[in-house]
């Protein structure tokens, strides 16, 4: 109740916020219910949510930088700690396997940001648990994954990139919780002379000393070669553990699972090299494959050792106990401090985002046509602005600002992307024009010292947009469309609220008015054809004299010169079709200004077929002003979206 609590109020206020803090708010209000209850169904619940949120996170910030995935990772870890430790206070396994599969979300933003430790930590944890634990049975196999996977990719037989992806201290926290939990089990499988947990230890730090190389810089062959054999030889060494572990424990699983590692090595070697096997040597492959198959299964059938008994941890200790006593004799009263608190966030959530809309300076905002990021929140209406995509002059400029404000190293050359933090804080000036209609003003990162303004926010994530919260609107079931279909012929206006504190929210949309729009004269270009290389459909807004030569070249025609376009102050707005032989003809309707846009209508028609090829092209002069950009509408109207070009 208290997720759907979060997804109708987002609706109901049209919130675009930050998608995965829903998912972690859901989490943190069931932790409580979760241990007063000591429910294992409600930590199945958390574990899930959990796992949930830090993929949504990893995957929302492949670019991030290290400490910001550390952080993400460390906050995951702390949300699974509480099911950990019921787990093994309460002698329930299968919580033990469900948090041995949650790590795996650990390995999400592979390459971006993962670390040789994400892949490890589970095996570390399956050495922790001696011979026959139930609850080690998931790490283990969690755990054996994860190192097959790092181990085959950097004993690859091809380049040697490919092991670059595999950073070993990107997460210092996770690296350090792993050479402690395979250090430790290392040591006390060694005092206790207990196989099933020294090979494990020994394969997981053998693996975690694979990334060493690449940190200290080791490049020479002879360096690359020995990786690739020890990565070859760990592989192989799982394979024969998992194998071991089944013999002894008489448990056909573990047995087939180092089997499948085998296997699977040999065939990615066997990949690495078919080039140079010919059609007789991979018969032989597969033949070898099926003999080694039928042995192990032999080998199995003849196994008369009986199970080793299981042993399971203890989780004894008093100071644990008594927190968790504390907790569970008082759950009516944790209980009902948890739903009043869930109540209590719901109706904050209703009232900070009601507060926009409801007192805010309102204002009307032209709506462009954007792609829709997110298919499950309901139906609604994907929104954007002129102002949500800078150009790359206002980028480098954002990026010299924050550079001043940070006090950060100074370039020469600063970049026309994002250089600034994730979710750094953007300030737009709005104003509005005779007709009633608002527009952005230049961002910048310092707060605007008068009138209205939005806050928003951007960084190295957001691929160059703003985020301003006013990105998604909530519609009627079965509306969508409608709105949509003005949105992408350019006739949707949005009102919203402004706070004096840049804080925005969606009151409305609304089809545009007559009365926002203003006709603007244009020119058709004579005595000129389209003479570039590409013989498909172009779009192109000329705005240079250079420009103008490159697409178009003049036409001998007797008679008056043709007039040609102002570059200072006016752009050739140029339009062609595929090359064909039929008599196509392509002709603007008008051309209207609507904000920071110039609306340019036109309409195609075919002809009879004609006894030559040629490229039907329209071209026009259009005074520029201080438009932002050119939308291109195609008449009839339908449900085909406008196509922009800036004018920066």
């Amino acid at each position: 109740m208290f997720g759907a609590g979060i997804a109708l109020v987002g609706q109901t206020y049209h919130m675009d916020a930050h998608s995965p803090d829903a998912v972690l708010a859901w989490c943190l209000g069931t932790l409580p219910f979760a241990l007063a209850l000591e429910s294992a169904l409600l930590h199945l619940a958390t574990i899930a949510l959990a796992s949930v949120w830090i993929m949504m996170e990893m995957g929302d910030r492949s670019f991030a930088p290290s400490p910001q995935l550390i952080g993400l990772r460390l906050t995951f870890l702390l949300l699974l700690l509480p099911a950990a430790v019921t787990a093994y206070r309460n002698r329930l396994p299968v919580i033990a396997g469900t948090l041995a599969w949650a790590l795996m979300a650990n390995w999400v933003n592979f390459g971006g940001g993962a670390t040789a430790a994400c892949f490890v930590l589970p095996l570390a944890l399956a050495a922790l648990h001696p011979t026959g634990s139930a609850y080690g049975r998931g790490f283990r196999f969690i755990g054996a994954l994860g190192v097959t996977i790092i181990t085959l990719i950097i004993g690859a037989l091809g380049r040697w990139n490919s092991s670059h992806d595999i950073g070993l201290l990107r997460d210092p926290l996770l690296l350090a919780l792993t050479l402690i939990a395979a250090g430790w089990a290392l040591w006390t499988g060694k005092r206790d002379k207990d196989a099933s947990r020294t090979w494990p230890a020994a394969i997981a730090l053998g693996t975690l000393a694979l990334g060493l190389p690449r940190e200290l810089s080791f490049d020479s062959d002879a360096a690359k070669a020995l990786i690739k054999a020890g990565a070859n030889v760990l592989t192989l060494t799982t394979a024969v553990w998992l194998v071991r572990t089944g013999l002894g424990e008489g448990r056909l699983r573990p047995y087939v699972y180092g089997s499948l590692v085998f296997l699977a090595w040999l065939t990615a070697r066997y990949v690495d090299i078919a080039k140079d096997f010919g059609m007789l040597g991979t018969a032989g492959f597969f033949a070898a494959i099926g003999v080694i198959l039928f042995i192990l299964a032999r080998v199995w059938r003849a196994q008369k050792d009986e199970a080793a008994p299981a042993a399971e941890p203890n989780l004894d200790l008093p100071w644990l106990e008594r927190v968790f006593a504390a907790v569970t004799s008082r759950a009516r009263a944790v209980v009902l401090i948890a739903a009043l608190l869930q109540c209590l966030g719901l109706l904050w959530m209703a009232w900070n985002h009601s507060r926009p809309s409801e007192v805010g300076q309102r204002f009307v905002l032209r709506c462009q046509a954007v792609d829709p990021r997110d298919l499950l929140r309901g139906e609604y209406v994907t929104l954007g602005y002129e102002f949500s995509n800078p150009n790359p002059a206002d980028i480098k400029r954002l990026n010299r600002e924050w550079i001043q404000l940070s006090g950060a190293d100074r370039r020469d050359d600063v970049e026309s992307y994002w250089l600034l933090p994730e979710d750094t804080m953007i300030y737009v000036p709005l104003k509005v024009d005779a007709k009633g209609l608002a527009s952005g003003g230049s961002p910048t990162l310092k707060r605007p010292e008068s009138g209205p303004y939005l806050k928003g926010y951007a960084g190295s994530r957001r691929f160059g947009q703003i985020r301003f919260g006013i990105e998604a609107f909530y519609v009627k079931e079965g509306t969508g469309n409608t709105w949509e279909k003005l949105r992408n012929q350019g006739l949707l206006v949005a009102e919203i609220g402004v706070l004096p504190d840049g804080r925005a929210g969606l009151v409305g949309l609304r089809k545009a008015d007559e009365s926002m729009t203003k006709a603007i004269p244009f020119h058709r270009l004579e005595q000129h054809f389209y003479s570039g290389k590409d013989q498909w459909v172009q779009r192109y807004v000329i705005r240079t004299p250079e420009e103008f030569q490159r697409f178009l070249s003049p036409a001998r025609v007797a008679g008056p010169a043709p007039r040609l376009p102002d570059f200072s102050k006016e752009i050739v707005v140029l339009i062609s079709q595929n090359e064909t032989d039929r008599d196509v003809r392509i002709a603007v309707t008008g051309v209207e200004r609507f904000g920071g846009s110039l609306m340019v209508r036109y309409r195609v028609t075919q002809g009879a077929k004609t006894s030559h090829k040629s490229k039907p092209m329209e071209a026009v002069i259009i005074e520029r002003g201080d438009a932002t950009e050119v939308t291109l509408l195609q008449e009839p109207l339908g449900d085909g979206r406008g196509i922009r070009l800036p004018l920066r």
